[in-house]
């Protein structure tokens, strides 16, 4: 089996990759010596995540602040997981096009430390244009993100931060995902933009899926 079919849809695999070793957050510092297996894309670290109590699906979101298809459908992606009460999202910024995009990911992610990721994430995703650092202070303050803090946070955090981007980009690697977005719903890849309905559909599936497990 190759690293690709880690997720396929409607297969539930269990497979396993190797060579992926390497400087990551604490709660996944003991896989970096072993292989890596599926349940480590669930494994959340330091990632931004929402996981309210009782939770039966995960959602795994990879984007990049900078993707076109990312932005487009940014906002029907953030509709679809606020109204589900029974879903948990793991955030997994993936900086793929550029300085530009890992700054961003780098800020968002310590802007978590202040429960801001939500709101800057947002208003990265609706910036026109390629990111500048003019535009990136433009959107946490309208995320009304600390500056101050979040530059203290930031270096305060930065290795921690650092890992967690390059663990993201390693995961998706792994499984086999060809750029972003892309979402991991339940234990299903879907690769590609997602407008509100169909990411309700795909969630409803993962949830069937669940039932016809039992």
């Amino acid at each position: 089996m190759t690293i690709a079919t880690l997720f396929r849809r409607g297969a539930l695999c269990a497979a396993l990759f190797v060579g992926l070793a390497a400087a990551v957050p604490t709660a996944v510092a003991a896989q970096a010596a072993r292989e890596v297996t599926k349940a480590d894309f669930y494994v959340p670290g330091i990632a931004p995540t929402r996981a309210p109590k009782g939770y039966d699906v995960t959602v795994v979101y990879f984007t990049d602040y900078q993707c076109p298809v990312c932005r487009q459908h940014s906002d029907d992606v953030l509709r679809a997981f606020a109204e589900d009460r029974k879903l948990r999202v793991i955030f997994r910024d993936s900086p793929i096009f550029g300085a530009q995009s890992l700054t961003a990911a780098r800020l968002a992610t310590a802007a978590h430390m202040q429960g801001k990721y939500v709101a800057f994430h947002t208003q990265l995703m609706r910036t026109k244009g390629k990111l500048t650092d003019a535009r990136i202070r433009e959107a946490a303050d309208l995320a009304g993100v600390d500056w101050a803090r979040l530059q203290k946070d930031l270096a305060a955090n930065a290795s921690r931060i650092d890992a967690l981007v390059d663990w993201n980009n390693r995961l998706s690697k792994a499984g086999g995902i060809s750029g972003t977005p892309a979402f991991v719903i339940g234990e299903v890849l879907a690769d590609g933009g997602m407008d509100y309905a169909s990411l309700k559909a795909e969630i409803a599936d993962a949830r069937a899926r669940i039932v016809r497990a039992r």
